[in-house]
């Protein structure tokens, strides 16, 4: 919706509910293009749009198509575009660490500068982030040096302690 009010009056009358089970029920690639793209327009407003989509598994879902060899350039176009504009808007973890999982860099950078944001204001999510493997998973990443990933890593280790960080770094951890 291009409406803020509307979009909102969609999301508050279980608009969003139907179109997550569409989601994850259709197979035709115009289908979920469409799709998408109506979840696009219904979160991109704020952050109180966003909220609604939390623990559904929609950043999930659309990383899975977005990676597939078997999703055409539209639709990837159309995922990377969702994402690119949600992400930064959502406040919940647990989603955003989904996409620290086999992400290319693209999808991989927004959603570790959203962390960044996390992060650096709110102690319990950074205990939380810690809990869940976040940072364990941070570490594992081996972004480019003087890359913006390689900055968006250091900027995320700079909100735990020293001995943490290095607790989590691969070469710490035993298999």
């Amino acid at each position: 919706s291009q409406s803020e009010h509307l979009a909102l009056h969609i999301i508050h009358s279980q608009g969003l509910p139907v179109l997550i089970k569409a989601l994850n029920n259709e197979s035709n690639e115009t289908c979920l293009s469409c799709i998408i793209w109506a979840l696009e327009n219904l979160t991109k407003h704020s952050v109180e749009h966003v909220h609604n989509l939390n623990d559904s598994l929609v950043f999930a879902k659309l990383l899975r198509i977005y990676i597939s060899s078997e999703s055409s350039p539209d639709l990837k176009c159309r995922c990377l575009s969702f994402l690119r504009s949600t992400v930064d808007k959502c406040f919940n973890i647990q989603d955003i660490e989904l996409l620290l999982y086999e992400s290319p860099p693209e999808i991989l950078l927004p959603a570790l500068k959203q962390l960044c944001k996390i992060l650096a204001q709110d102690v319990k999510a950074r205990r939380v982030f810690v809990s869940t493997n976040g940072l364990k998973r941070v570490q594992a990443l081996k972004p480019p040096a003087g890359s913006e990933l390689s900055e968006a890593v250091t900027i995320i280790n700079s909100y735990f302690p020293e001995d943490i960080v290095r607790f989590y770094s691969p070469r710490n951890l035993i298999s």
